[in-house]
């Protein structure tokens, strides 16, 4: 248990699966992904997602995958865990991330740029979907989460790469075009600042 909380505690009081937490935590033990402290990342996912219910609670709404909170939709399960790890890795990094206003609809302040975070694990074919039709015009970054065999990849990808499309589906480490393509944002955190991210 860490510090009150344990797996089985933080999948009960949030709705999530035990597995779901696992697919964030399991990396961590994994060279170059973060803190290899489980304990650690327990507390960084109870940390944040009750940051997100307080300030949910200050506007008397409730927190459910279908809320709108004036401007953004309410994420939870997969989609709370990939912000969790999405502001985890920027503190790795050195970069300033910050949380927005609620009437914003994307989701961080990176260096400057406006991101929006998408999360997918893997469908029954095998590959992921990144659905942004409510963000589109609204980010200029999209940092892509896709969950692979337990292990988070994420895709940088600037706005205007997204100019004539609503959603990203590619099926990973295949030898699909589409992999080909979206594949070569991957870990390109240099493009949330001007400074090179090693």
């Amino acid at each position: 248990m860490s510090r009150g909380w344990s797996v089985s505690s933080l999948a009960k009081k949030y709705g999530l699966t035990r597995q779901r937490i696992h697919q964030i935590v399991s990396p961590a033990k994994k060279k170059g992904s973060g803190p290899t402290d489980t304990e650690y990342w327990i507390d960084e996912i109870a940390r944040i997602l009750s940051s997100r219910d307080e300030r949910s609670s200050r506007v008397g709404e409730k927190n459910t995958p279908t809320t709108r909170k004036r401007g953004k939709t309410v994420c939870s399960g997969v989609g709370k865990l990939g912000q969790t790890m999405f502001s985890s890795k920027m503190s790795d990094l050195g970069l300033s991330c910050s949380d927005v206003s609620e009437t914003e609809i994307y989701d961080f302040m990176v260096e400057g740029c406006r991101v929006e975070v998408k999360t997918a694990s893997l469908s029954k074919d095998g590959s992921w979907t990144f659905d942004f039709t409510r963000n589109k015009g609204n980010f200029d970054v999209l940092a892509a989460c896709g969950i692979y065999e337990g292990s988070p990849y994420w895709m940088i990808v600037p706005a205007e790469e997204l100019a004539t499309i609503v959603s990203i589906g590619t099926t990973p480490f295949s030898k699909f075009k589409s992999w080909a393509r979206w594949s070569t944002f991957i870990n390109r955190w240099d493009l949330l600042s001007n400074k090179k991210v090693v």
